[in-house]
């Protein structure tokens, strides 16, 4: 397997638990919420077994991504890992390999010679920040071009997801998900939309909406889009 498709693979695995991981859940990996829990599992032993293989392979997958042609991929992967590596600190309970596991991986990529150290936290934080602008931007290009497009998704969103009402307004609630937003129908109903219009949204802070990683879309950032429909 090349060094680019061995990338690939295991962003794809990265990304694949960040989409079935809860963080609002994250106090009690015993939680019903998760959508992970339609496996037999918890999340962190959904994790566990997926990281292993790449915990053992991480020597070659270090070197693989090293020579990995595509800066693209190598981003993705390395955001990906620092993604899956903050949200699983976030459960109370974990399997006892898995911290130490984590903390490997975290070693192999994140760990700089002095006097930078460990900078993970700092590389993740200002990546999501790049990207918070893009979608900033993204999301003002959409209001401008395709508002209407996207106000009858939301509405859609909101009538088949939201709970009956039952507050004394008759108004319809639905919760809004912690990043990395695993499942958020409303992040999904602004991801929809503006893929239909990559074209005429153009450059965002640099980025296309295609450099734009899985699960890089901020809750305030979605929460400034409704705010413009409530306005």
């Amino acid at each position: 397997e090349d060094a680019e498709r061995l990338v690939e693979r295991s962003t794809a695995a990265l990304n694949g638990w960040l989409a079935e991981s809860d963080p609002g859940a994250a106090s009690s990996s015993s939680s019903s919420s998760s959508p992970a829990r339609a496996h037999s599992r918890s999340p962190p032993e959904l994790l566990l077994e997926m990281l292993q293989p790449l915990d053992a392979a991480a020597p070659r997958l270090r070197c693989c991504y090293r020579h990995c042609g595509n800066a693209d991929k190598r981003v993705r992967f390395l955001f990906a890992l620092a993604s899956v590596i903050r949200v699983a600190g976030l459960f109370a309970s974990k399997p006892p390999p898995l911290p130490g596991l984590l903390e490997r991986l975290a070693t192999n990529f994140f760990l700089l010679p002095a006097p930078h150290g460990d900078v993970l936290a700092k590389w993740l934080d200002a990546r999501l920040d790049r990207y918070e602008t893009a979608w900033e931007r993204a999301v003002d290009r959409v209001l401008a071009r395709c508002k209407a497009e996207l106000e009858g998704r939301l509405v859609k969103v909101v009538e088949t997801a939201a709970p009956p009402a039952t507050s004394a307004n008759g108004k319809r609630w639905l919760h809004l998900l912690a990043w990395p937003m695993a499942g958020c129908p409303l992040a999904r109903a602004l991801c929809d939309t503006a893929a239909g219009h990559e074209r005429k949204l153009g450059k965002l802070a640099g980025l296309t909406l295609k450099e734009l990683p899985v699960h890089s879309l901020r809750p305030r950032t979605l929460l400034r889009l409704l705010q413009a429909f409530a306005d």
